[in-house]
């Protein structure tokens, strides 16, 4: 288990105050020490859902030692409020990661571009 605060992903759920509507890129400060190959991490807020396949690369060579990965980007069509944010690891028993934290941040305009 890593030091500090950290939960494993099998499935995970944080209660989001707000979010306006419109496009939000989702990342995740986590550490994985095996190989998570085949494994597919997804976050959903609502209807909206972002995911990304993770592969050998995403390893970060021990439970302690973290790095940020980009999950995808939510759209959301009307505010968020009061919602749950879910994360789910398509295969829980393959690697361990864990999350310290869920970065949520609005996609600019010269993102979009």
């Amino acid at each position: 288990k890593p030091d500090g605060r950290a939960v494993p992903i099998g499935t995970a759920e944080w209660r989001i105050d707000r979010i306006p509507a419109g496009e939000h890129r989702i990342s995740i400060l986590y550490s994985c020490a095996g190989k998570p190959a085949g494994s597919v991490i997804t976050a959903r807020l609502g209807q909206a859902s972002a995911q990304q396949d993770l592969d050998d690369s995403n390893a970060t060579g021990g439970v302690n030692e973290f790095r940020i990965t980009r999950l995808g980007v939510l759209r959301l069509d009307t505010d968020s409020v009061g919602e749950a944010l879910v994360l789910r690891n398509s295969d829980p028993d393959r690697a361990a990661i864990w999350v310290r934290q869920v970065i949520i941040a609005k996609v600019t305009e010269n993102e979009k571009n």
